[in-house]
């Protein structure tokens, strides 16, 4: 088998990381070419081709170059490979993707997601962050095996077969000039046979010890990815998802916002202590909507609180609910009918309202199934921040469109209506600032909260007939 890898690496920063890719598959059984794309000129080995020249003037276009590499040689090879200078593929990769695209539909491709080590040697997928999740509805089992659908289209890496590169080259999709639309243009070159040729990244959740790859600089650790333990949760509701033991649902049904939209909902939210802060001492039990992993959640059933969650889908939510938290897996329009006859203490939403069509009819709907005196908190991204109105005013839409989501636009005024028109006491509106070293954001200590604050919180009473 003849593979040709291509690589890319942009300066010398990452020249230490570039020797072990290149020392991995020096090591493997195959036949492999392996060409470096660079800005400059360097020297790594008799063995290593390295090709000189950006496409385009932005540095970040340097990946695009590995596509006319392949165009000119898809004759010549069995398998082409592309990946950042930074992200390991081993021959165990290799054959794993080889065996699974034997028994894929012609229309997939099996792919890869990356993972990072802290020093304590805890695994973070780096992958997992933000907006990005699978798919329940995406389960397909080939041979045995299940594959589902993760929306981070990006791993910095893909492998295809020669069939699938011809594919690629005639869907018209694979020639392009660098760009950006849903991904920036360093990730764009990486993600477009799934986003731009007509294949779906698929991944092997039976065996996906074998589609994980390192990212060797561990830098995103702390900043944004998911911890094993909670992603294992996930895989294993996967499974039993693809074995009819847990139904597919998704709460925002209907109105699920693009998985790339910036202002999005989180599905990894982290605790939020000011919620926790919020729940008041008699309250007993919680109903939340919308739970993500379930940070403040599991927080609150570490306190003793009894507490009910609808997931934003039948995945998400499943480290949360080994640590107690009891799941409803259905719609947020289904919630009040499955859970008529059942009071809760307190009412807890995430950022929620500024994607949901109708903000005062949800809130109502759920009122009606807190005690008297019952409390709503609320937490929301404060979109009438000064920062947040100038990107609105200077913000250009994506080519496709896929970025022209229509959010609810959240203030603290509009909470306030929004909780009058369903029925509520006057709220207590609280406002989240977060300290912005930046010299140029200085102006901003000087400004009241509403026009500075990151977020926006409130805290209401209800009085239903229960």
């Amino acid at each position: 088998m003849k593979i040709l890898v291509a690589i890319a690496n942009y300066g010398t920063k990452n020249e230490g990381y570039l020797q072990q890719l290149l020392a991995e598959y020096r090591r493997m059984p195959f036949e492999v070419d392996v060409v470096v794309l660079s800005n400059i000129p360097k020297e790594l080995g008799k063995d290593v081709e390295v090709r000189v020249g950006l496409p385009a003037k932005n540095p970040w276009s340097l990946p695009f170059g590995h596509k006319p590499l392949f165009a000119e040689r898809v004759s010549k090879y069995d398998l082409f490979i592309y990946t950042e200078d930074d992200t390991l593929i081993t021959e165990r990769n290799i054959r794993a993707f080889l065996e699974a695209t034997r028994i894929l539909p012609q229309d997939k491709i099996a792919g890869f997601l990356r993972y990072e080590t802290s020093p304590d040697g805890r695994r973070h997928i780096s992958s997992a962050h933000g907006n990005f999740h699978w798919l329940p509805e995406s389960l397909q089992t080939c041979c045995g095996e299940h594959y589902a659908r993760f929306t981070n289209d990006h791993s910095a890496c893909y492998i295809l077969t020669r069939h699938h590169l011809e594919a690629a080259l005639a869907s018209g999709g694979f020639l392009t000039e660098p760009y950006e639309a849903e991904y920036d243009m360093l990730c764009s070159a990486a993600t477009d046979p799934y986003t731009r040729c007509g294949f779906t990244k698929a991944i092997n959740i039976s065996r996906i010890e074998d589609f994980l790859l390192p990212h060797l600089p561990n830098k995103y650790i702390g900043l944004f990815g998911t911890e094993y333990s909670i992603f294992a949760a996930q895989i294993e509701a996967l499974k039993e998802i693809a074995l009819t033991r847990r139904p597919v649902s998704h709460a925002l049904s209907g109105i699920c916002p693009s998985c790339l939209h910036p202002s999005s909902k989180n599905y990894y939210e982290p605790l939020c202590a000011e919620l926790v802060r919020l729940v008041p001492p008699q309250a007993r039990s919680v109903l939340s909507l919308g739970m993500g992993t379930g940070a403040t959640e599991c927080e609150l059933v570490k306190l003793g609180l009894e507490v009910t969650a609808i997931p934003l889908d039948s995945v998400i939510g499943a480290f949360a609910e080994k640590a107690g938290v009891k799941t409803i897996l259905c719609d947020l329009q289904s919630g009040p009918g499955i859970l008529e006859g059942r009071r809760f203490d307190c009412l807890l939403m995430q950022n929620l309202l500024c994607l949901y069509p109708d903000p005062p009819a949800l809130i109502a709907s759920y009122v009606k199934l807190l005690r008297k005196n019952g409390t709503v908190l609320l937490t929301e991204p404060n979109l009438g921040n000064i920062q947040t109105t100038v990107r609105r005013l200077f913000r250009k839409a994506s080519p496709n469109g896929r970025h022209g989501l229509s959010l609810n636009r959240v203030t603290g005024n509009a909470l306030s209506r929004w909780t009058s028109a369903a029925g509520l006491s006057k709220p207590r509106i609280g406002y989240t600032i977060e300290e912005n070293p930046s010299p140029k954001l200085r102006f901003l200590r000087f400004l009241p909260a509403p026009l500075k604050s990151t977020s926006v919180h409130l805290m209401a009473r209800a009085a239903p007939a229960g």
